[in-house]
């Protein structure tokens, strides 16, 4: 039985289809019309493989799903210092304050 290295034209355009469609890739993701900036506004909306058992910060650590869910939802009451304590800081104007005062003007 012998062994032929097979059809050389064959090996060439596959080879060559394969380099064109790792350019076009490659330039589509360089220069593709969806770019990496994100749109002012509008909803962010985050999916989790798993049901929340405990959205309770004490808790969070049985679970990553909780544990993702207490990060978004807690992450910006409060903060700690360099040896891990918490700091007192003012509560700034969130979405608390745009919401009474959006509900005032109905």
């Amino acid at each position: 039985m012998r062994r032929g290295r097979g059809n050389p034209l064959l090996f060439a355009l596959v080879l060559l289809s394969g380099i064109a469609a790792f350019g076009v890739l490659l330039y589509q993701t360089n220069h593709g019309e969806g770019g990496s900036e994100p749109a002012f506004g509008g909803i962010y909306v985050e999916g989790m493989a798993g049901t929340p058992a405990r959205v309770n910060p004490l808790f969070a650590g049985q679970n990553s799903v909780d544990e993702a869910l207490v990060a978004l939802v807690f992450s910006g009451l409060t903060r700690l210092d360099t040896e891990g304590r918490a700091i007192r800081t003012s509560p700034k104007p969130g979405a608390s304050a745009r919401t009474a005062s959006s509900t005032r003007s109905r």
